[in-house]
């Protein structure tokens, strides 16, 4: 299944930092995933050309920009998630829907999956919505979920028990 919008956006934007014109992104695309555009890309491939493009960014000695991790935007409001809060809810739902199988979906139907777990069991809309005392209850709820499932919470996330 081809990569969604917001992924070729991205390539996009990483190509641009490299300063690499058309021939050379295709050149990129290529040599890193076997494809001359990003419409053909996939997963596995979108992952394997962003490989390529942080080797680049250190071969070529450009810096990279300072990343904003996403939803850093969202700091500091009064009862509501935290930014970690929001990015471990949405890395559980990751490996869960990796682990279920659904790779051949683009990111955009696990991200509408992820905002109708919310709607049904917290009734919030979107991640983005989620206050500090549901972002709690969800991440213990795919925690256990996860458990459930055969997977490891604590390793799938990245942490020693």
């Amino acid at each position: 299944m081809p990569i969604g919008s917001h992924e070729k956006k991205v390539l996009h934007a990483r190509a641009r930092e490299l300063g690499l014109d058309r021939d050379a992104y295709e050149a990129v695309l290529l040599g890193a995933a076997g494809v001359d555009s990003s419409v053909h890309l996939d997963e596995d491939g979108y992952r394997a050309v962003m490989e390529r493009m942080d080797e680049l960014h250190e071969e070529l000695g450009i810096p990279r920009k300072a990343r904003r991790r996403r939803h850093d935007d969202l700091a500091g409001r009064p009862g509501m998630a935290s930014p970690g809060q929001l990015r471990l809810i949405e890395l559980l739902w990751s490996r869960l829907w990796e682990h279920k199988r659904y790779l051949k979906q683009t990111s955009e139907a696990r991200e509408k999956g992820l905002q109708t777990w919310l709607t049904r069991m917290y009734r919030v809309s979107h991640v983005r919505f989620v206050d500090r005392r549901d972002a709690w209850r969800a991440i213990e709820a795919l925690k256990q979920w996860m458990i459930r499932e055969g997977l490891d919470p604590d390793a799938e996330i990245g942490r020693d028990r």
